[in-house]
């Protein structure tokens, strides 16, 4: 899976301070119990169109060491998640707990937007949310983050100045 779709990771030195793992839609049969979220988003539309017609990404687990929250680093990951996928995939769509308000909260101040709620066979509620990456940016993405220890990378090319950089690289692992 890494291979076509590499997660972003946000490292200071040797450290992972976080990471935000991709999977597109391709991938739908391989992990069994993320095909009833597949089929759920397939069954919904956005902007008049159906989602299965959209080459969307999903994004997968998103962590941030404790010790770096706070920092910008959800808010860094996501931006360059965006800034790798875009010319790709149109959007980016994921599902969350519904009480976990605290990850609702934080999808949403970088550009989520709750599309749909549904309840598993646990009766468990979680929130499908989606960002159109058609829509502005907002301008408060840093690309270097804690005072220029951490920077971000993705792919094979830097997205920032390489001569500003001889360390600490953000790598896709």
């Amino acid at each position: 899976m890494h291979s076509e779709a590499p997660a972003i990771i946000a490292k200071d030195k040797d450290h992972v301070a976080g990471y935000c793992l991709a999977m597109p839609k391709s991938f739908k049969n391989d992990i069994p119990v993320l095909v009833p979220m597949f089929d759920i988003i397939d069954d919904l539309s956005f902007n008049d169109e159906p989602l299965r017609d959209i080459d969307y990404i999903v994004s997968g687990q998103v962590c941030v060491d404790k010790a770096y929250r706070g920092q910008g680093i959800f808010d860094g990951l996501y931006h360059q998640y965006r800034e790798y996928y875009k010319d790709s995939h149109p959007c980016i769509i994921t599902e969350i707990l519904s009480v976990n308000r605290r990850s609702i909260s934080a999808h949403q101040r970088v550009g989520f937007g709750i599309l749909h709620r549904y309840s598993d066979p646990d009766d468990r509620q979680w929130d499908i949310v989606l960002w159109d990456w058609n829509t502005r940016l907002p301008n408060r993405y840093p690309v270097f983050i804690l005072a220029g220890i951490l920077y971000f990378y993705a792919g094979e090319s830097l997205l920032s100045d390489t001569s500003k950089i001889s360390r600490n690289i953000l790598r896709i692992l």
